[in-house]
C-alpha cells in the first residue's frame, strides 16, 4: 500500500493523517485518538500490514498497548534515534510528551508513561507521575511530602537542612560543611552560622573553630584564628613583655 502526503483511506474507509514524509515513506497518525502519538494502523477486516517505517527503522511494537478503535487496530511504535535526527534536519519537531486522553489512561496502558522523552514514567491513579520528584507521590503512589519538604529521589527531605540535598535535590555539601537555610557553610568559620546554623557573630567579632571570639583580645586567637599567645593579647598582638 502506498502512502501519500495528506489524508489517506485504509480499505477506502479509515481516515488517517499524514504528518511527515521522508524518502517516499510517511508518518501517519490516527485522527482524534492520541493526537501526538505516532501509530501503526491496520484494518482488522482487510488484511493491511502495519506501517513498517517511520523516518527510520522501527525497532519494535510495544507489547501490551495495542488497542481497538471500532474496526481499527492501533499499535504504538518504538522508533530509533534516526527519527529525531531526520525530523530535525527537515525542520519538523517531534510532538510534545504524551498526555493521556479519554479512554487511554495509564492504569490500562502503562506504556503511555514510558514512551521516549517522558519525564513521568510512573502511573498513579490514572496519571503519569515521577515517583522520584513528585511531592504528592514521593517514592510510592499517594505518599505526600509534608509542608516545607521536597521529593528527592523518592524521599521527602528538607532542602534547607539536608546535606545531600542542600538548596536543591542532588546538591551535596562537602564533608566539612553543613546545610544552613539551603546553603552549604563551614560552621567552624562562618560568621553567620558559627558553631550552629543561624548563630551570628557580633560586630567586629570572628568565628574560630565554631566559637565567637574577639581577635583583638583573645589569647588563643590573637589577630587571627589559632594564633596563640603565651601571655596576653593586646589589640590583636601578643604581649611578649
Amino acid at each position: 500500500m502506498d502512502i501519500e502526503l495528506g489524508h489517506n483511506n485504509f480499505c477506502e474507509i479509515t481516515r488517517v493523517e499524514m504528518v511527515m514524509m521522508a524518502d517516499g515513506r510517511g508518518v501517519v497518525r490516527m485522527v482524534a485518538t492520541f493526537a501526538w502519538m505516532l501509530m501503526a494502523v491496520r484494518r482488522l477486516d482487510c488484511g493491511e500490514d502495519p506501517i513498517a517505517t517511520v523516518l527510520g527503522k522501527i525497532e519494535s511494537l510495544e507489547e501490551g498497548v495495542s488497542g481497538v478503535l471500532g474496526k481499527i487496530e492501533v499499535l504504538l511504535l518504538t522508533i530509533t534515534s534516526s527519527f529525531v535526527a531526520l525530523s530535525a534536519a527537515s525542520g519538523w519537531s517531534p510532538p510534545p510528551p504524551p498526555v493521556a486522553s479519554a479512554g487511554y489512561t495509564c492504569d490500562k496502558y502503562p506504556a503511555i508513561c514510558t514512551v521516549a522523552g517522558s519525564v513521568n514514567p510512573n502511573c498513579c491513579k490514572k496519571t503519569c507521575v515521577n515517583l522520584n520528584t513528585d511531592y504528592l507521590n514521593c517514592g510510592k503512589c499517594g505518599k505526600q511530602c509534608a509542608s516545607g519538604k521536597q521529593c528527592c529521589k523518592g524521599k521527602c527531605v528538607n532542602i534547607q537542612k539536608n546535606r545531600s540535598n542542600c538548596g536543591a535535590c542532588g546538591y551535596t555539601c562537602l564533608n566539612t560543611d553543613h546545610c544552613c537555610s539551603g546553603i552549604c557553610v563551614n560552621l567552624k568559620t562562618n560568621i553567620l552560622n558559627c558553631g550552629a546554623c543561624g548563630t551570628k557573630c557580633g560586630l567586629d567579632l570572628s568565628c574560630c573553630n565554631g566559637k565567637i571570639v574577639d581577635l583583638l583580645t583573645n589569647k588563643k586567637h590573637c589577630g587571627g584564628c589559632q594564633n596563640k599567645c603565651k601571655k596576653d593579647c593586646w589589640n590583636g598582638m601578643c604581649d611578649y613583655a
